[in-house]
């Protein structure tokens, strides 16, 4: 018997979830003999990655599982929005440029702070007797 090809089962799932992008493809082994294949559905937050998962057979082909990410209870939805919203992918890209925006000032500052430090400390090595 001919096995399921890794392009056959990423179709398959694809067929389930149209309008829907791919995001990542586990492969069987011997204790898990089906393709895992991960997409990044419609009703998912605005990500990199989706988290949506459809266990695809390498035997027949066969959807064996098929865990829409809107279908979680709302702890695990919570905990899969969690780094989404860590990166600011959720806020899209107003949040990175203000992200970015941040950055450069702490860095700016930092700069600052370093320089009147040395600044102030060569002045008072300067001023003392016998230096």
């Amino acid at each position: 018997p001919e096995l399921v090809s890794p392009g056959q089962a990423i179709r398959t799932a694809l067929t389930l979830y149209p309008g829907a992008q791919f995001s990542g493809l586990y492969l069987p082994d011997e204790v898990e003999p089906y393709f895992i294949v991960r997409l990044l559905g419609r009703d998912e937050p605005a990500q990199k990655f989706g988290v949506t998962a459809v266990l695809v057979s390498e035997q027949s082909g066969v959807v064996l599982n098929n865990q829409s990410a809107g279908a979680y209870p709302l702890a695990r939805r919570l905990v899969n929005s969690l780094y989404p919203l860590h990166t600011l992918q959720l806020a899209g890209w107003p949040a990175r440029i203000l992200s970015l925006l941040v950055g450069i000032w702490l860095l700016t500052m930092m700069t600052l702070g370093v320089s009147l430090y040395w600044k102030r400390r060569t002045q008072r090595t300067g001023n003392q007797p016998g230096a």
